[in-house]
């Protein structure tokens, strides 16, 4: 993801040049990639669910940029974790989790609601009790729990952007999915709902949709190059 004009030749040049809230992130990029191995999702596309979090980790914090109401590094990480509760499922019920996306993508259900018919619960309730037992801070609690509320006017700032970002990701097919890339489908830079999405984006201070329809496409390029690079 870094391009650079020179080589980078010791970790402490890398550290420098990154600097420690670039390293915070993929610190923690990495440790939840170690939760999503590749043979995790007995059928699914797990590297699918992988370009998911990280897109919503990008475009989260793009957001925050944009709408000046919420630290980046915060969307970043609140992006990331969102869907900690999905790697539970993948780990713990796996065959459950799997008839759950397969029942998404044949009745184009949300995953969520596919979620509930098969198991009662969705990931986001299974999330939220994961981080209130690992003591997250209550903002990223709320986000685990809430991302996929379809009214988020009375939320919090940071729930209203992952909230969004998530949806974005989505609706640019950089979703969770038992398909192979060549089945997506999609132009992969402007879906089927933005122009709806943003109307809502100005409801959190992101008023500048040029700079984010510019960016969005660069982000989505990001995401899948560097997801094609782990898994290769």
């Amino acid at each position: 993801m870094y391009k650079l004009l020179h080589d980078i030749e010791s970790v402490k040049q890398a550290l420098i040049y990154l600097g420690p809230q670039k390293v915070f992130e993929i610190i923690l990029t990495s440790c939840f990639l170690e939760l999503t191995d590749n043979h995790v999702g007995y059928g699914l596309r797990v590297q699918s669910c992988w370009e998911h979090s990280f897109g919503v980790a990008l475009v989260a914090r793009n957001l925050g940029e944009l709408s000046g109401s919420v630290r980046p590094e915060l969307a970043y990480v609140s992006g990331i974790l969102h869907d900690v509760g999905q790697v539970l499922l993948m780990n713990q019920c796996r065959d459950e989790f799997r008839q759950a996306m397969q029942l998404s993508a044949d009745k184009e259900l949300d995953i969520h609601d596919a979620e509930l018919k098969v198991f009662g619960t969705s990931h986001c309730e299974i999330g939220a009790l994961l981080a209130e037992q690992w003591r997250f801070p209550e903002p990223l609690a709320q986000v685990i729990l809430h991302h996929h509320d379809k009214q988020i006017g009375q939320s919090i700032p940071l729930v209203q952007i992952v909230n969004l970002a998530d949806r974005i990701c989505t609706d640019v097919r950089l979703k969770c999915s038992a398909e192979e890339p060549s089945q997506h489908g999609g132009n992969g830079v402007y879906g089927e709902h933005l122009h709806e999405l943003e109307q809502q984006l100005a409801a959190v201070g992101v008023t500048d949709l040029a700079a984010f329809r510019i960016t969005l496409g660069r982000l989505i390029d990001e995401v899948r190059e560097a997801v094609r690079t782990i898994y290769s």
